[in-house]
């Protein structure tokens, strides 16, 4: 309870290499992921999410993108798929050739019901 004051953080990130598929994201490495040689769009499984009811977190996608450009079009926790709603009422697109950062929030609503909320913005 309370106010937290930070003079300086830092944050540990995760580095993910040839999305595909399902790809495991592990909360207890960090909450950042810098993703490269993305192959395909990709599900996000979150895991290792601590359980609390009434608090949101945030979980940040660095996409290191290629000629084709790809994004994490689903999103799970634990393994149990998550309905994504977007900013703007889409997806977005992600841009070739540049850095794209896509945002999860999430909040947790109950013992296991979550708001799913995502943006995806390009750095070029």
């Amino acid at each position: 309870t309370g106010t937290t004051l930070l003079s300086e953080t830092q944050v540990n990130f995760a580095s993910l290499t040839g999305a595909t598929g399902v790809v495991t994201h592990d909360f207890s490495t960090g909450d950042t992921f810098v993703h490269s040689s993305i192959a395909a769009n990709f599900t996000v499984n979150l895991t290792n999410l601590p359980s609390a009811t009434g608090r949101a977190t945030v979980i940040t996608l660095i996409l290191q993108q290629g000629a084709t450009p790809y994004y994490a079009s689903a999103f799970q926790i634990g393994g149990v798929a998550q309905t994504i709603k977007w900013l703007g009422g889409s997806a977005g697109t992600p841009t070739a050739s540049a850095t794209d950062a896509q945002v999860f929030t999430i909040f947790q609503t109950g013992a296991s019901t979550y708001i799913v909320l995502s943006q995806l913005g390009s750095y070029a």
